[in-house]
């Protein structure tokens, strides 16, 4: 069978799958249609990797997955730089930097970041807003929450790994 014949094969199998599990992550049509377009290709690059022997599925989820978690790690990423940074850095000839595609944008990541946050018990989420909305050193953050540094820094380790699981959910 040839390349293209197995790709449309994977394509027709699995296209509705891979799209219903990336826009369950999402919430977005545009981002999910993004994902699932970079998912197949990579799909597609990969064809000469592929074991018949192994399971489809697995595979072409676990392309799916990384496509996922890339997408995500990029958002929030985005979102880190621009909440971590005071406001009062930015001046007007840096304002044209900010162009409405891209505060929507940044605003549709600062949601979608903050629904995961939500997902995360209190102590987590405060460490996680303080630190990373809030723009707070580890300091800081031990101050405001009465806990020492080091609880912080391993609440906030705990928390990280604990979005990445909801992430790969």
């Amino acid at each position: 069978m040839t390349k293209e014949k197995q790709f449309q094969q994977i394509y027709s199998l699995f296209f509705n799958k891979v799209y219903n599990f990336i826009f369950s992550r999402t919430n977005s049509q545009d981002d999910a249609e993004d994902i699932v377009q970079d998912t197949f290709i990579g799909i597609w690059k990969s064809m000469d990797k592929l074991d018949v022997s192994r399971n489809l599925g697995a595979w072409v989820f676990q392309i799916a997955r990384n496509k996922l978690n890339d997408y995500l790690k990029s958002k929030y990423k985005v979102l880190e730089r621009t909440t971590s940074q005071p406001t009062d850095n930015i001046s007007e000839e840096n304002l044209d930097d900010y162009t409405d595609d891209n505060r929507e944008y940044l605003s549709k990541a600062h949601k979608e970041a903050m629904k995961m946050i939500e997902k995360l018990d209190d102590n987590y989420r405060k460490v996680l807003e303080l630190r990373y909305i809030k723009g707070y050193k580890i300091k800081e953050v031990a101050q405001e929450l009465k806990l020492t540094e080091n609880n912080v820094k391993v609440i906030q380790n705990r928390a990280i790994k604990k979005l990445k699981e909801l992430i790969n959910l």
